[in-house]
């Protein structure tokens, strides 16, 4: 697996974790 596509999933794993704290 490259490196951007890690990075990219990383970020939207991030993305939502952040929304969902949001959220609360």
């Amino acid at each position: 697996m490259s490196t951007a596509k890690m990075t990219k999933i990383a970020l939207t794993k991030a993305e939502k974790e952040y929304k969902a704290a949001l959220q609360r």
